[in-house]
């Protein structure tokens, strides 16, 4: 890897971290492994159902044994962190935003599958975990038999005129003649 002439600085507030081109991707190249090492260790195949796949890599299994490989390993996360830094900016955007969405939504425990514990205590088939991010509704619906929930969104004007009224827990109840049975809401 070639020695870096400077630290790179974290970016600003002002820059725009969702440029397509990283800077410090351009000036880097990611470090090559020892070839005696990999010459040295056979190619173990890994199965993938029931087909053998050649594994270049199983030389970096043994990383207590041979002082080379965590050598590399450490060298790619070098590589790694250098190349990623212009982007953490955007990592930590994505990163607060995936938890706050997560919250709306009555937590990780709200995505469970039909008849157990959501946010309003049992999920029922049709029960649908809703919230509201920006400018559009977001909702998690569970229908009878599927093993995945069904995550939807919409403009939040349509999505509150689907939901016309309020009742307990935070259910809202649509109008009558609507597919849904149920839309959960986190208060």
């Amino acid at each position: 890897m070639p020695a870096r002439t400077s630290s790179p600085s974290p970016p600003s507030h002002d820059e725009d971290v969702t440029s397509p081109l990283l800077p410090n991707s351009l000036r880097a190249d990611p470090p090559i492994p020892n070839r005696a090492n990999c010459e040295a260790h056979p190619h173990h195949p890994t199965i993938v159902q029931n087909v053998h796949v050649p594994d270049d890599y199983s030389w970096l299994r043994n990383a207590a044994a041979d002082p080379d490989v965590e050598t590399y390993i450490a060298a790619e996360n070098l590589y790694t962190d250098f190349v990623l830094w212009d982007a953490i900016g955007l990592t930590v955007v994505l990163v607060r935003d995936l938890f706050e969405w997560s919250y709306r939504a009555g937590g990780m425990g709200s995505v469970a599958p039909a008849r157990e514990s959501g946010p309003c205590g049992t999920v029922e088939a049709g029960v649908e975990t809703l919230w509201e991010a920006g400018s559009y509704f977001y909702w998690i619906r569970y229908e009878e038999g599927e093993q995945y929930p069904v995550f939807m969104r919409a403009p939040s004007p349509i999505a509150r005129s689907a939901a016309a009224s309020e009742a307990g827990c935070g259910c809202i109840v649509p109008p009558p003649g609507t597919e849904q049975s149920c839309l959960i809401s986190t208060p």
